[in-house]
């Protein structure tokens, strides 16, 4: 693989981490080898990912709590940044960039 220092940043985005990231041994008895399997593998190619040069990893979760523990460990996914749940300000912010136009969705309730 070559590297250019001046190539462009690449985004990997996990949405629902937490569906093949979970912690190993949860599953079933068959399931579970499988699963644990899978888990190794991405440990192993997220480990790899600190060479590379202007690649950002995401995982995305609304249940960390699922995560395998050695996904959080240094050099991993090490950063973790909580989303709370806007106010109204903020949900009206929402609304307003996603429906600018009056209308029957514009006037649901908050």
């Amino acid at each position: 693989m070559q590297k250019n220092k001046k190539s462009k940043l690449h985004v990997i985005i996990f949405d629902e981490i937490d569906a093949i990231m979970k912690a190993r041994g949860s599953g079933g008895a068959t399931a579970s080898v499988v699963h644990d399997n899978v888990v190794n593998q991405l440990l192993t190619k997220l480990d790899g990912m600190q060479s590379l040069e202007n690649v950002l990893v995401v995982g995305i979760t609304n249940r960390r709590d699922l995560l395998d523990p050695a996904v959080l460990r240094p050099g991993r996914l090490e950063l973790q940044v909580e989303v709370g749940l806007p106010d109204f300000a903020g949900r009206t912010q929402v609304r307003l960039g996603a429906f600018p136009n009056p209308g029957t969705l514009f006037d649901a309730p908050l």
